[in-house]
């Protein structure tokens, strides 16, 4: 009973590990001005590694405080000295440099300059698992990419060999 007792914790920790090795967070960066008439403008990225993909979420704020749509940034590039470089479709492309805690570079013609901070693959707090992810940003009116991108990304994730079994 007890080596039973055993493998079912084994299986559980390893299960639990390979669910949450496929998420994790690159970066987070943000400018937003907020004006005395409630509007707010500015831009926020944050950068994560899904399954071994560069992919971000941008906000753009440009009108009334609250909601601003956000969109799925289906890839970036990231160089060892922090250089990044994203395009969201149909909305802007970014070009900047990473340094220390901040990002510089320009949306378009639009200098810009992110505060934030990077991190090493950090696991999030709040998305333990590509699930809890795709199902906060596919649930959002505001935000568009996701629901397609999720579709895929999760069935590629099913289909992985031994996905979620123990390994051997």
């Amino acid at each position: 009973m007890r080596f039973l007792f055993s493998l079912l914790c084994i299986f559980s920790l390893v299960t639990e590990s390979q669910a949450a090795d496929e998420l994790c967070q690159r970066g987070s960066y943000s400018h937003v001005e907020h004006s005395e008439t409630d509007h707010c403008y500015g831009h926020e990225i944050d950068l994560w590694e899904i399954n071994g993909r560069a992919v971000g979420v941008y906000t753009l704020h440009a009108g009334l405080c609250g909601d601003p749509p956000c969109f799925l940034v289906p890839g970036y590039s990231l160089t060892k000295d922090g250089s990044l470089s994203f395009d969201v479709p149909g909305q802007a492309s970014f070009v900047g440099k990473i340094l220390d805690s901040k990002v510089e570079g320009a949306f378009g013609q639009e200098s810009a300059t992110l505060e934030g901070s990077s991190y090493d693959c950090r696991k999030s707090n709040r998305f333990v698992h590509l699930k809890d992810w795709c199902d906060f940003y596919s649930s959002l009116s505001r935000c568009s990419g996701f629901k397609e991108f999720c579709r895929k990304e999760m069935a590629t994730t099913s289909r992985k060999p031994n996905a979620g079994a123990p390994a051997s």
